[in-house]
């Protein structure tokens, strides 16, 4: 629209959501945590866990996706299950020492990318 455009009528409105979600704490909880077992480091994991269970059942087609099973997985709930552009980055190390985890993280890249989902 002009800027000086005062008619309401040819403005066109246009609702959007974002939502940025970072999910450090993949690692271990001795490496992430310092080898204690805490609140935060449960809540984290167990998010993570849940997370899983929702990409693994959107992407085989399952009737029951347990969203309500974690707080995570219900914030994302419309990201996940619905008419969204959903995107996923993935941050891996060179370093072979965290191979493991690498190779973790694209695993689960990879159970995330099989999830059709259907935006507008």
């Amino acid at each position: 629209r002009d800027v000086g455009e005062t008619d309401a009528s040819k403005f066109h409105t246009q609702i959007a959501r974002l939502t940025l979600v970072d999910l450090a704490g993949a690692e271990s909880m001795e490496r992430s945590h310092g080898g204690s077992v805490d609140a935060a480091g449960v809540g984290t994991n167990m998010g993570l866990l849940v997370l899983g269970r929702v990409i693994r059942a959107l992407a085989e087609g399952s009737e029951r996706v347990p969203y309500r099973d974690s707080s995570l997985t219900r914030l994302m709930q419309s990201s996940l299950g619905g008419k969204a552009k959903t995107q996923m980055l993935a941050c891996v190390s060179p370093v072979q020492t965290e191979s493991d985890v690498t190779l973790h993280t694209l695993k689960y890249a990879l159970s995330a990318r099989n999830v059709l989902l259907k935006p507008e």
